[in-house]
């Protein structure tokens, strides 16, 4: 087995996109830059709204689940990061262990989730718009169309100057920090003006996990949605070239990629604990699945013109964050067209250096998602609002199965890397063996944890139990996966087809 290990290791070592990204990519993205990116891709707020039906227990949740699944990710993050700061992270590194046919597997998996989040991203602005007038965007044809035109909107602004746009995602994570305060203050607030909190903190037994049972409601199912909320954590590291200091400057490089991890998972587990606490506070569990929650909560507490403020920062939050979704991950979709797995029209830049056509690539099948949730399949059914919100679900949760499972391939790499070359593994460790080794067990178990708790517990039980979410999600995701693997077997040999030609033309 060590052998084989040892053998496909070592199939290749080195990738074009390597080398051909430094030479293309403007290296433009500091600390600050790299932690804005990271807070963009991490933080969901909508996902403190499905907490809430934990009580007091979600902070349970939250503390525990960034200790063992967010905590390790980031630190294992960091070593694969030191080690391989090559454009398409994920991706890079897994070709680094396991070959071509691994990493496009891997790289495509974590690549599904992207898309659906943009649509999930837009979605929630869309939400908000509704909030702030009921009138708005009522039919669901509506909202499809204004989810394609934000979709659209964070197309046309992806592919502008990096540098522009980089900072005015800085601009936009600077306003919402501002609200999260605002939202975290509603609660101190309500408290200090004599009113009761929502929510009982007072009692230990309120702070337990609960697995339930048929004669009782478990919250076990908080689990799996805050891994959900803390996924993405490798993304910021497709952009791994477009670092400064990628030509030469190693110790500036090493300082960038570290620094952003740290403060970057320090902000947003700060930023979910406001959150909970004020919406929490204010409102308790009457908060569940109200999309409008943090607004309702300042308003409640505050008053009605900071509860619009937030409503502001939110929805500028999410136009940016498909927008850096639609940038990040098309970086994914770059360095395969430069390493020949796909047709090499997707890793064309435009004038500004920037991969345009895959940036459009991911917006049209965005919007063809768009319209086939929101405006086709409505069309056809009378309980169009319920269907829409299903796909929505349903497809979400088969993309967290898959991102989740892609990035447990973290924790599989850097083993795999250690297992090849010690030494020079050694050589570029930041972290301690032993808890590089803890991070890598612990990180397991939870990432295997969550999909199960994923897979088990419907998001929405009123509308498909348990048993059915299991069945279809499980088919989606397996669907996906046999994809994935076919579409990897033809990128594989694509990549060697082409290699062969070019052999024999020299």
């Amino acid at each position: 087995m060590s052998e084989l290990l040892t053998e496909s290791l070592q199939k290749e070592k080195s990738l074009p996109s390597e080398e051909y990204a430094t030479k293309v990519m403007p290296p433009v993205l500091n600390t600050l830059d790299m932690t804005t990116i990271f807070i963009v891709i991490i933080f969901t707020s909508p996902i403190v709204m499905s907490i809430t039906t934990a009580g007091a227990a979600a902070y349970t949740y939250w503390i525990l689940t960034a200790l063992v699944y967010f905590l390790p990710c980031v630190i294992v993050t960091a070593q694969l990061g030191i080690i391989y700061p090559h454009e398409g992270s994920l991706y890079n590194w897994t070709h680094k262990a396991f070959g071509g046919y691994w990493s496009f597997f891997v790289a495509f998996c974590a690549w599904i989730p992207g898309v659906l989040v943009m649509v999930s991203g837009a979605s929630i602005v869309v939400g908000y718009i509704q909030g702030l007038n009921p009138t708005w965007l009522g039919p669901s044809w509506q909202q499809g169309l204004a989810i394609i035109g934000i979709l659209i909107i964070s197309a046309i602004l992806s592919i502008q100057r990096f540098r522009m746009i980089q900072h005015f995602v800085n601009i936009v994570i600077g306003i919402l920090i501002i609200g999260v305060l605002i939202t975290g203050a509603a609660g101190f607030v309500w408290l200090l003006n004599g009113h009761a909190s929502a929510t009982d903190f007072s009692h230990l037994h309120n702070w337990f996990i609960v697995l339930g049972n048929q004669n009782h409601v478990g919250n076990i199912a908080v689990y799996g949605s805050i891994v959900y909320s803390f996924l993405g954590m490798e993304v910021p590291l497709n952009m791994g070239a477009e670092i400064v200091g990628m030509n030469g400057e190693r110790e500036k490089r090493r300082k960038i990629i570290t620094r952003h991890l740290f403060w970057g998972m320090i902000i947003v587990i700060i930023g979910y604990l406001l959150d909970t606490f004020g919406v929490l506070v204010v409102q308790g569990q009457h908060a569940t699945n109200q999309v409008f929650a943090f607004v309702s909560t300042v308003d409640i507490a505050l008053g009605k013109g900071l509860g619009d403020f937030v409503a502001f920062c939110i929805i500028a939050f999410y136009i940016v964050e498909v927008t850096v979704y639609n940038y990040a991950y098309a970086r994914l979709l770059f360095v395969a067209g430069i390493d020949e797995r796909l047709p090499a029209s997707v890793a064309r830049l435009n004038k500004h250096r920037v991969p345009a056509n895959a940036i459009i690539i991911q917006t049209i099948l965005a919007a063809v998602f768009t319209a086939l949730a929101y405006v086709v399949i409505p069309y056809f059914l009378h309980n169009a609002v319920d269907m829409a919100n299903e796909v929505y679900n349903v497809s979400q949760a088969s993309a967290t199965l898959l991102w989740v499972a892609s990035t447990s391939v973290l924790f599989i790499n850097i083993s795999a890397l250690y297992l090849r070359n010690r030494r020079v593994f050694h050589q570029h460790r930041i972290f301690p063996s032993p808890i590089l080794i803890g991070c890598v067990i612990i990180g397991m178990v939870a990432s295997v944890a969550a999909i199960v708790d994923t897979l088990l517990n419907s998001w929405i039980v009123q509308q498909i139990s348990n048993e059915q979410w299991r069945n279809i999600v499980g088919v989606i995701t397996v669907l996906c996966l046999i994809i994935a693997a076919l579409g990897s077997m033809y990128a594989s040999g694509n990549a060697s087809w082409e290699k062969f030609e070019q052999e024999v033309t020299e």
